[in-house]
């Protein structure tokens, strides 16, 4: 129970004549103001609804704290009733989400915030465009309030957030609402680095400058850190340049020998990412200086990527023949003697490459007649976000339909999407776990009718809500929400239920 709530006791042996005027109620030597009483004398148990008052603890120390009201009448009768003061749901951490692209508060109790809500109504922040542009907000668990960064967010590990929890309490709704409540934004336990690599030809000329340009993937912008492994000179010029670019001059460089330039990146977080490595080397007979460009990442499974080859004569070639491009790649089953592809750009089609697997694309280039070179560049992919999909969307059901079906078999991990020889996906739902919830529009939790229980449904892909054992007095509508989850990665999807006071004709569209 919480404090002011009015709560029920029964109570043994109580003779007549007891009422509510002369029953005496007190919690922890506070009076509790007795509400009515029935009941009471031979053969017959006394009812009592007492409106309990607020803990003489405060504020509670434990989710839980037992508690004994003592009710006298006439000195004569005395009882003890032993019972538990729920607290609110607390907020106890608000931590950056792996990759620093969420924040994830999280509260010591199950509670009945909604499934989802506008961002304005659940948290703040001085100032609130820390969050970024449009931000969105979902309790994505009972205990979880799920906040998806906006675009040029700027909020930090040491900065506050504020729950705006006025009118959220315990899942049972045994708690008062617990208020506004603050706490200091942490970093994430286990971080996700951030991933870089390096644009740039690998060969030149003594007469060539090459400009190698790092790009990583981050939910914000990267600072950069420039080295070289392999010679001392090269890396006391790098070790100045703090930018996404630096140049080194032909000139600079000894005569066929391997310079191994590295790059980190590291994140506001403070995370960096694994060394990223480019050899560059000044050939004798100065070769076309070529590069290989990627679109911006990240990159996922269902993207076609078209890596593009560019060659730019050497200044001190002495021949301009045409030049031939031919790539190979590596990694991930690819055979690197093997050719995949000519000409300037290469395609990799959906679905042909797999994540967190590091891939090597070389392009070779011919000159006619002369030199020729090659230029690496090394790519992953990141997880691909999954997809929540609940057949027919938003629909009008009866109001004492006893078996509204709702699927969510459409949804998808697109990483674990096959392509068969037709071209269609099959395997896209494995792996993939659900939850239901059902929301009313005060942003509570649907109850039974029966005993006011949270309604559940089956933790599955297909479920059939029982709209008409729902309490629904005075409602026009209810959302259910399917959280999908595989791993770490989740997606939510909701959609509404209007409810109608006469049968429906059900109409799908899928």
């Amino acid at each position: 129970a919480a404090g002011g709530v009015v709560a029920t006791f029964e109570l043994e042996g109580m003779p007549g004549g007891v009422t509510a005027n002369n029953l005496v109620a007190e919690v922890d030597g506070m009076t509790a103001q007795v509400v009515s009483v029935t009941g009471g004398g031979a053969n017959s148990a006394l009812i009592a609804s007492v409106r309990l008052p607020a803990s003489s603890v405060s504020p509670l120390p434990s989710p839980l704290t037992s508690a004994v009201v003592h009710f006298s009448y006439n000195d004569d009768f005395a009882a003890w009733v032993p019972f538990t003061y729920v607290r609110a749901p607390t907020l106890v951490k608000a931590e950056f989400g792996p990759a620093g692209r969420s924040l994830i508060l999280s509260v010591d109790a199950a509670s009945d915030g909604p499934a989802v809500l506008a961002c304005e109504n659940a948290v703040s922040s001085s100032p609130m465009e820390a969050l970024g542009e449009l931000p969105s907000c979902s309790w994505t668990t009972p205990t979880t309030l799920h906040i998806a960064l906006g675009r040029n967010a700027t909020i930090l590990p040491g900065d506050v957030v504020t729950l705006l929890a006025q009118n959220l309490k315990t899942l049972e709704g045994l708690s008062n609402a617990a208020g506004e409540q603050a706490v200091v934004v942490v970093a994430p336990a286990s971080p996700q680095a951030p991933s870089v690599m390096v644009f740039g030809p690998n060969e030149i000329g003594a007469c060539d400058v090459a400009t190698l340009r790092a790009e990583g993937a981050s939910a914000r912008a990267l600072s950069y850190a420039w080295d070289c492994e392999s010679h001392e000179a090269l890396a006391s010029t790098l070790s100045t340049a703090a930018g996404a670019s630096v140049e080194v001059r032909g000139a600079d460089l000894v005569e066929e020998e391997e310079y191994v330039i590295t790059v980190v990146a590291r994140n506001f977080l403070g995370v960096t990412s694994a060394i990223y490595r480019h050899v560059l080397i000044q050939r004798k007979v100065p070769p076309p200086v070529i590069g290989i460009d990627l679109p911006p990442q990240p990159y996922l499974r269902p993207d076609v990527l078209y890596p593009t080859g560019k060659a730019v004569y050497s200044v001190c070639a002495a021949s301009k023949s045409s030049v031939k491009f031919t790539w190979f790649v590596s990694g991930g089953g690819y055979n690197q003697t093997r050719s995949v592809g000519t000409g300037a750009v290469l395609k990799l089609p959906a679905y042909s490459l797999v994540p967190s697997v590091e891939y090597t694309l070389i392009l070779e280039a011919a000159q006619a007649g002369g030199a020729s070179a090659r230029a690496r560049r090394s790519f992953s992919l990141l997880p691909s976000p999954l997809v929540a999909r609940i057949s027919g969307g938003d629909r009008t059901v009866f109001i004492s339909d006893s078996s509204v079906e709702l699927d969510a078999t459409p949804s998808q991990d697109p990483d674990a999407c096959e392509l068969d020889a037709g071209g269609a996906l099959l395997g896209c739902g494995d792996g993939l776990q659900f939850q239901w919830h059902c929301t009313l529009p005060t942003g509570g939790p649907c109850r039974l009718a029966a005993d006011q229980s949270v309604a559940e449904f089956p933790a599955s892909a297909v479920t059939a809500a029982d709209v008409a054992a729902l309490d629904l007095e005075e409602v026009e509508h209810v959302q259910m929400q399917v959280t999908v989850t595989k791993g770490p990665r989740f997606a939510v999807q909701v959609v509404t239920l209007y409810l109608a006071s006469e049968p429906v004709v059900g109409v799908m569209l899928k």
